[in-house]
């Protein structure tokens, strides 16, 4: 939702046309990550990076909605770098709610799923 409400800032068009312009941009981003996924999606590895995206997604989309912050390779450095009393100041009941709601109930659910056997001559021509 940041990511868009960024690029509907940073859009050059107005009325209808912004709207057609975010429109083809949410479009063209789940294309992107739709291919991406489907290259790396097999019956052995489709729930190990669901649970990986929904981890990262779920504490990434956090801090960005939250607090406002961009993921970026210095973000990912000062977290490393972190230390007790600043994560502590973290730590509330809005993120205890959100790790709940959008980690720990999606992974749960994720990890509940049965993926269907499928030849893998079948597969290979599906994607």
């Amino acid at each position: 939702i940041g990511f868009y409400n960024k690029v509907h800032l940073l859009t050059p068009y107005f009325g209808v046309k912004a709207i057609l312009f975010l429109a083809a941009t949410v479009i063209i981003v789940v294309a992107a990550y739709y291919a991406l996924l489907q290259i790396l999606n097999w019956k052995w590895t489709a729930k190990l990076f669901a649970i990986l995206l929904v981890f990262i997604g779920g504490f990434s989309s956090y801090f960005v909605n939250t607090l406002g912050v961009i993921i970026s390779p210095d973000q990912i450095q000062n977290m490393i770098q972190t230390d007790v009393s600043e994560v502590s100041d973290l730590v509330s009941l809005r993120f205890g709610l959100w790790t709940v709601f959008f980690v720990v109930l999606p992974i749960i659910l994720i990890t509940q799923v049965k993926l269907k056997k499928e030849k893998v001559s079948h597969l290979l021509l599906k994607k």
